[in-house]
């Protein structure tokens, strides 16, 4: 189940890990950062389930997978059953658990990504570079590559 939540999330906003441009590994994105960077758009995101319930059922599952600290035998059965409609999605889609406007999803990607507005810090530090010769390597990570297409959600626009 909790898995079930990470990949939807992950698949809906393209939000999955950076990429180290040093040794091309792959260093993860916690699903709690996925979370935070939802929260302030919740008015413009649609979620056929409660986006604080799936919140808390995954933050439940957690020590339920890792701790092995379980409940009663039914609830894992009834919080998946809850959960349904976000994975089913509605009679148009399997994606459309999850609906926003595009800008919406470029936004939280966005949150992800390098900052690309003028920095006055890096400005200061790029020029000082030039004096020092220091060669500069670039960003040391960069976030997964996704498109709107791949999106698994229902675009409102």
């Amino acid at each position: 189940m909790r898995t079930a939540i990470e990949n939807r999330l992950r698949s809906a906003f393209g939000v999955y890990s950076y990429i180290d441009t040093r040794n091309g590994g792959l260093v993860p994105i916690a699903l709690s950062e996925l979370f935070d960077a939802i929260r302030p758009h919740l008015s413009n995101i649609e979620f056929a389930v409660d986006f604080h319930d799936v919140a808390r059922i995954y933050r439940w599952s957690n020590p339920y997978l890792h701790a092995g600290s379980r409940d009663f035998i039914w609830v894992a059965g009834y919080a998946l059953e809850y959960l349904h409609p976000l994975f089913a999605g509605g009679a148009s889609s399997v994606d459309g658990g999850i609906r926003m406007p595009r800008q919406t999803w470029r936004e939280i990607r966005q949150g992800f990504e390098e900052p690309t507005r003028p920095n006055l810090f890096a400005d200061l530090w790029r020029t000082i570079g030039l004096f020092v010769r220091r060669r500069r390597a670039g960003p040391a990570q960069m976030l997964n590559l996704a498109d709107e297409q791949g999106a698994a959600c229902t675009f409102l626009d």
